[in-house]
């Protein structure tokens, strides 16, 4: 048998060199524009918007750092990177777990800087063997602590924007009863502030959202939550759920003021539920669907005027 071979001369490795230059470059650039910088207004990024890399200045140097949200055997891991270097944001060893990827209950991400020094925190939720799980990262100067982390299904923060101390919660809707902790960044100092008994604006309110949503029956009429000024639109939506089929389970939400009066009291809060849908005849696969409501104050109480899928 004979072997042929085959010589390259320089010319054809410079074509094949530039050629294979040529490739990565493109590849390259169109990464940079496949990734999605953070915009604050767009409230919670599902997995499906960060997979590729999400832009934003992590630890405050001015310039535009990468998070990248994978999975490998359905676990979810974390990584940013700065520069020339990446970090892993990596769950406290007591949890041990960013959580596993559902096709019905995926990862969330919410960016705010909850401490005013201009470097923001990181917040994620998901979920494991239908535990929710929600963490809290912050850049120390040379990598990412977990300052925070639990399994409660209710994040929010409070005075995210206006000239108070921000205050971020942490709890869970039992029963129609919602309870929670409390927290102030103070410096490096995550501390409890549970004993004040922080209000949360609107949380009768959005219990009661809660129990439409998952009641197996569409209402007859609606409680007094909502504003005489919401869009007859956004109402109709809760009879669009074609409960005959399926159910709807709160799985978790997150929740944060968007709107402050002159003197920094909140006004205007915003709250995005993620439900878990189940096709009663068990012909289709579990769904999940977010409901984003926000809640205005007049009359002294916060009511209901929107209601939108998001």
């Amino acid at each position: 048998m004979k072997f042929k071979v085959i010589f390259l001369t320089k010319r054809n490795i410079y074509i094949a060199l530039f050629f294979i230059s040529t490739f990565l470059s493109l590849m390259f650039i169109y990464s940079l524009f496949s990734q999605k910088s953070y915009d604050e207004t767009s409230m919670v990024m599902a997995k499906k918007d960060i997979e590729k890399g999400v832009k934003k200045d992590f630890n405050g140097d001015g310039n535009e750092d990468i998070l990248y949200i994978t999975t490998k055997e359905d676990k979810y891991y974390a990584s940013i990177n700065i520069k020339d270097k990446s970090y892993m944001l990596s769950p406290d060893k007591q949890i041990g777990s960013l959580g596993k990827e559902y096709p019905y209950w995926g990862m969330r991400l919410f960016i705010r800087d909850i401490s005013r020094d201009s470097i923001p925190e990181i917040f994620l939720q998901s979920s494991q063997e239908g535990t929710p799980i929600s963490h809290i990262f912050r850049w120390n100067g040379t990598g990412f602590d977990d300052i925070h982390f639990s399994k409660n299904n209710i994040v929010g923060i409070l005075n995210s924007k206006n000239n108070k101390t921000p205050k971020v919660f942490s709890g869970s809707i039992v029963n129609g009863v919602f309870s929670f902790e409390s927290h102030m960044l103070i410096g490096s100092n995550f501390k409890d502030i549970t004993y004040e008994n922080s209000p949360v604006p609107g949380k009768d309110e959005v219990i009661k959202f809660i129990d439409i949503v998952e009641n197996p029956y569409e209402p007859s009429e609606l409680p007094n939550i909502f504003s005489s000024s919401i869009s007859r639109n956004d109402t109709a939506l809760l009879w669009k759920l074609e409960k005959e089929l399926y159910t709807y389970n709160l799985q978790d939400a997150f929740f944060v003021d968007t709107d402050w009066d002159n003197n920094g009291n909140i006004s205007s809060v915003m709250w995005e539920l993620n439900f878990k849908k189940t096709d009663k005849s068990k012909s289709k696969a579990n769904e999940s669907i977010s409901i984003r409501i926000s809640l205005k104050y007049s009359d002294n109480k916060y009511n209901i005027s929107s209601i939108a899928y998001s």
